[in-house]
């Protein structure tokens, strides 16, 4: 009886934490967008003035998405070597998306870009989108950087967390990931 049902949680776990293929979920990104202080009148709503980045936009390119938090170094490493990759691969079909998930990455993110200049969509998520987006359950603790390889269909084919074996050399580990998706999309891409 133990045995089964630890076979069980085992078996719980592992759904939990789905191995790709996936299919990407659908989360808008907001992007926080430099704005006019305004001021409080009693009574008035002022509403968030932000762009979102929407994910299904990129159906028909190579899409890679980092997940990151402002602070962490293997993050800032992943960001600057996929600016890189993004000048080098783009016009083969590759899209990078970034997003911080930091409890602060609202006001965290317009200093991140201003610093570091991804020349790719830069967002940010709360914990629960996040999540979501990374496919792991509510109460997961991701290592960041978290990368999803998503093909032109909108699957996700690969995912790296941070303290994956791989990512000990993060630009190994991405320059990998981005040739095999690459490759295993290069039937899908849209010339």
């Amino acid at each position: 009886m133990r045995l089964t049902s630890l076979i069980l949680c085992l078996g719980l776990g592992m759904v939990a934490y789905a191995e790709a293929p996936f299919a990407l979920a659908d989360v808008p990104i907001p992007i926080p967008v430099a704005r006019k202080p305004e001021i409080a009148v009693p009574g008035k709503t002022i509403e968030k003035n932000e762009k979102k980045i929407d994910l299904k936009q990129y159906r028909g390119k190579a899409l890679v998405v980092v997940m990151i938090s402002t602070t962490c170094k293997h993050c800032i490493t992943a960001v600057q070597f996929l600016t890189e990759m993004q000048k080098q691969y783009g016009a083969q079909g590759l899209q990078v998306v970034g997003l911080a998930g930091d409890p602060n990455a609202e006001a965290a993110v317009p200093a991140f870009v201003e610093q570091f200049h991804p020349n790719f969509p830069f967002g940010y998520l709360a914990k629960d989108p996040f999540l979501k987006l990374a496919n792991l359950p509510s109460d997961g603790r991701p290592f960041v950087p978290v990368v999803l390889f998503v093909d032109p269909k909108g699957m996700v084919r690969n995912r790296m967390f941070g303290n994956d074996t791989q990512m000990k050399n993060t630009e190994n580990a991405l320059l990998q990931g981005i040739k095999e998706l690459l490759a295993q999309s290069a039937p899908l891409l849209k010339k």
